[in-house]
């Protein structure tokens, strides 16, 4: 039996033309209005040259996908004859980024070194929590400039009313975006807080991030019964230094949660996951805005710390926000109510960033130009996923070197 109407993944045409639609007529604070619902959904390839939406997948559960579990075919007859013609920018709040791809706010990863790298190749910083955001966004511009492409993150306060008192303190030093940074964005004191900041007359100018969600359900309680945001992180469990889905059994497949995502017409920043520079493209032709990346940096020059050599080879330090070690840096309880879900340790040295964000560049222009795909927006409607088997992920691999 189909299911009923309303109960398909949101971002096919059983949504658009059901009673979701009622999104945009809605007439929020600050003039708000509900993202319009993507029109297409994304599709994988199926016998004799057809395809099938990624929720009707018979094979596998489609809410279990992650990046290693698809490919993207090749397309016929494309137009775009070198990788040098596509256009990877994208609009992102108050800017145009020229490679779609932003810092995972944490602190072993991020810094003035990895903030200045992202200014030059095009890419945004979001910078982590800190005891004194103010103060760092006026030495960003500073030394940056008022353009500064930095979001700087804060915490869910107990009141509302100091969260606003934050970002209204942001606002005057010039920030431009703001991230609520936590890891359930399916909080409804989080709801209710976003729509209280977005209605405030004080941050008309200021775009909020929030998240982190990993469903089409949690992403409707952000535009229902009005929008309160724009931009989503979506991941949960996902990240190279999370531990959440062992230890609090929680989470779904990344490459399935910016599908589902999407779908709703929020903005998505795919967070967790990306593991190689090609994980990137899988994202953006998922759907995602732009791509978060964290520990794909740990160890490059441009992270704070110092290196260390105890005999191991030189190495420096790296953890996640959710670790006991940051745990134990910021003052956070852990008890039993308190589990750390993050890990820490050292990484071998990798030199700079430069080299993993040119492979990454590369990587996109090559994905873009095998689908035939002038722009980031093309790519979106063009691509065509696979799904892989476990031979396939081997044969995916430099085997030559395996035997």
């Amino acid at each position: 039996m189909p299911p009923a109407q309303g109960e398909y993944p949101l971002g096919t045409s059983q949504i658009r033309t059901g009673t979701f639609t009622l999104m945009t007529q809605l007439t929020p604070a600050r003039a708000m209005t509900a993202p319009a619902l993507p029109d297409h959904a994304p599709v994988f390839l199926a016998p004799r040259g057809t395809t099938r939406p990624w929720y009707d997948l018979s094979t596998v559960d489609p809410m279990s996908l992650t990046y290693d579990d698809v490919l993207l075919a090749p397309q016929p007859q494309t137009e775009v004859e070198s990788r040098r013609r596509v256009d990877t920018s994208v609009p992102f709040g108050p800017w145009r980024l020229d490679l779609p791809v932003v810092t995972a706010p944490m602190d072993t990863i991020v810094g003035d070194d990895m903030l200045a790298l992202f200014e030059e190749l095009g890419g945004c910083t979001f910078w982590p929590r800190c005891d004194d955001p103010v103060a760092v966004a006026v030495a960003h511009r500073v030394r940056f400039g008022p353009g500064v492409r930095c979001a700087y993150s804060i915490g869910l306060g107990d009141r509302p009313e100091s969260t606003i008192e934050l970002a209204r303190a942001l606002a005057d030093a010039g920030v431009r975006m703001i991230l609520i940074d936590i890891a359930h964005g399916g909080q409804a004191r989080l709801v209710r807080t976003l729509g209280a900041l977005q209605s405030h007359p004080d941050l008309a100018e200021v775009v909020f991030v929030t998240g982190n969600i990993a469903t089409a359900s949690q992403a409707r309680s952000y535009l229902e019964p009005e929008p309160v945001a724009t931009y989503v992180r979506v991941g949960v469990g996902s990240g190279g230094l999370c531990t959440t889905r062992l230890i609090a059994g929680t989470g779904v497949g990344q490459l399935s949660a910016i599908f589902d995502v999407a779908g709703t017409g929020l903005s998505v920043i795919a967070d967790g996951g990306v593991r190689h520079p090609g994980d990137v493209a899988k994202a953006l032709a998922a759907g995602s805005q732009v791509v978060m990346i964290g520990s794909l940096l740990a160890g490059t020059d441009e992270t704070p710390g110092e290196v260390i050599d105890d005999g191991h080879g030189p190495r420096k330090f790296v953890r996640g926000q959710a670790s006991f070690s940051y745990m134990i840096d910021n003052q956070i309880a852990v008890d039993k109510h308190r589990a750390p879900e993050g890990e820490a340790g050292f990484v071998p040295v990798k030199g700079s960033a430069r080299t993993i964000l040119t492979q990454v560049s590369g990587g996109l222009r090559s994905a873009m130009s095998y689908t035939g795909a002038a722009n980031l927006a093309e790519f979106r409607r063009r691509a065509v996923f696979t799904l892989v088997s476990n031979a396939t992920l081997f044969e995916n691999q430099p085997h030559i070197f395996r035997r």
